[in-house]
């Protein structure tokens, strides 16, 4: 695993290192607040919207079309009022954009420019009055005036429907005084009269605003123009604080020093990490995987697991050492003081009283050559301290006890921590993840386990969302 990290950041200076990490760190953080915040069910509720209006238009062409014989129809193949088309087949030149795309929408895909910020634009901004709209018109029932709207009433003098107005195509088209017209497309809002169908083509066109983008840091100049690398850049490569006011010639020049030109630009940031191998174990396959090769949520996943469990392992694998370590360390310093006692003594009551501050004391009645020796309270002291690091986080917190009690076992607290031991998952000998009560200074090891799987986490999860 630590073979593996090594790979991972094995650029050329720590700093840069640390620049790229923060700055996949504040991609995935940016992509994760798209999905927990309200930007990706306002885009969802836009786009469904947006299909209502789209479905609305193409009901009205599409009977109109399919309604009309070359003779009596209320479509024409013109902008000048020609004869009425017979079919939607008969669509041809400009008005072939009436035809509806059933194309998959894919990213990069850019809005039509017929949608403004404020509602449409070109022909039916300003709307079209009703004697250009229906010029040449030939046998419409629907163009007729709003006291004998002859859709309802094509044989005789039509329905009187003055007290309201009709409107077909989404609203596009609403029945005048004296016929068809197109009211004025834009300004388009909430308080502007137009329909929810209208609203809601303008939403969508500003869902681009809210889409899940990776900040484009391919070229250099683009880089530094970048809040989230911008941020990293000044973090650490720049040693900035956030107080600190932005020097743009300064922030250029550490980019440039840091990436040189935008290839290496590109290798730091993309080519490096996606071509570094993923161990065979981790996804339990006999193929050779790179971390660029990563699309499946389940890979993802997989993968986390492996390294956390990882990084466990090789913690209890350390904290046993040095437990076992610290416990030797007590036992040899109580004997060693007790034979510097014997050895600078020398059986010499002066030269043991020159002693007496590193705790010994001179017995008479003594065996040879140990005649000064170690004080017994000072030598209890040692043995306890002893007792209570080999034991109390070994022995104490080993024992099989339920959650509720491991916290409550005495002893002497490791360095930073509120209790001696602490209900944490562990791997065992066999990998297999298991509860136990382990010395609470595995907790702060933990952490620091965890945030190297979040690095591994952070880059695949950056691979996904490109």
């Amino acid at each position: 695993e630590r073979k593996f990290t090594r790979k991972l950041t094995s650029l050329e200076h720590p700093y840069q290192r640390k620049g790229s990490m923060v700055f996949f760190g504040e991609e995935v953080a940016a992509g994760l607040a798209y999905f927990r915040g309200g930007q990706a069910a306002a885009d969802i509720t836009a786009a469904r919207d947006a299909g209502r209006l789209q479905g609305a238009i193409t009901e009205f062409i599409e009977l109109h079309a399919e309604g009309s014989d070359r003779t009596d129809g209320c479509l024409s193949s013109d902008d000048n009022g020609g004869a009425p088309i017979s079919g939607k087949a008969t669509f041809s030149g400009a008005t072939a954009a009436g035809k509806p795309n059933w194309e998959e929408v894919k990213a990069g895909k850019t809005r039509p420019t017929t949608i403004g910020d404020t509602g449409l634009t070109g022909k039916l901004q300003k709307g079209v009055a009703h004697g250009s709209l229906v010029s040449g018109a030939t046998n419409c029932d629907i163009n007729s005036p709003r006291n004998g709207f002859k859709l309802n009433d094509s044989g005789g003098n039509g329905a009187d429907v003055t007290a309201h107005v009709p409107k077909m195509a989404a609203e596009i088209i609403n029945l005048g005084a004296t016929g068809l017209e197109i009211p004025k497309m834009a300004p388009i809002s909430q308080t502007s009269g137009h329909h929810e169908f209208l609203q809601s083509i303008v939403k969508a066109a500003k869902c681009s605003q809210h889409r899940l983008q990776k900040a484009a840091v391919e070229k250099l100049d683009e880089a530094q123009k970048k809040p989230r690398f911008k941020k990293a850049t000044e973090t650490y490569l720049q040693n900035k604080r956030s107080g600190d006011a932005d020097d743009e010639e300064s922030r250029q020049r550490a980019i440039k020093t840091a990436y040189g030109d935008d290839d290496g630009m590109r290798k730091v940031l993309y080519a490096h990490p996606d071509g570094q191998p993923i161990p065979k174990a981790a996804l339990g396959t006999d193929a050779a995987t790179t971390l660029g090769q990563i699309t499946d949520i389940g890979d993802l996943i997989r993968l986390y697991f492996y390294y956390s469990d990882m990084n466990k392992q090789k913690l209890l694998e350390a904290e046993k050492k040095l437990q076992e370590v610290e416990a030797k360390t007590a036992t040899k310093s109580a004997a060693e003081k007790e034979k510097e006692c014997n050895t600078k003594g020398k059986d010499n009551q002066d030269e043991c009283d020159k002693l007496k501050d590193q705790g010994c004391v001179f017995n008479k009645d003594g065996n040879d050559g140990e005649k000064c020796t170690l004080k017994k309270e000072v030598k209890e002291k040692l043995e306890k301290a002893n007792q209570e690091t080999g034991e109390t986080t070994t022995d104490k917190c080993g024992i099989e006890k339920p959650p509720g009690d491991c916290e409550k076992v005495q002893g002497t607290k490791p360095k930073g921590k509120n209790v001696v031991c602490g209900w944490i998952d562990y791997i065992d000998g066999k990998g297999k993840v298991e509860p136990a009560c382990r010395s609470s200074s595995f907790l702060i090891n933990k952490k620091v386990a965890l945030s190297m799987a979040f690095v591994f986490v952070s880059l695949l999860f950056l691979m996904i969302l490109k």
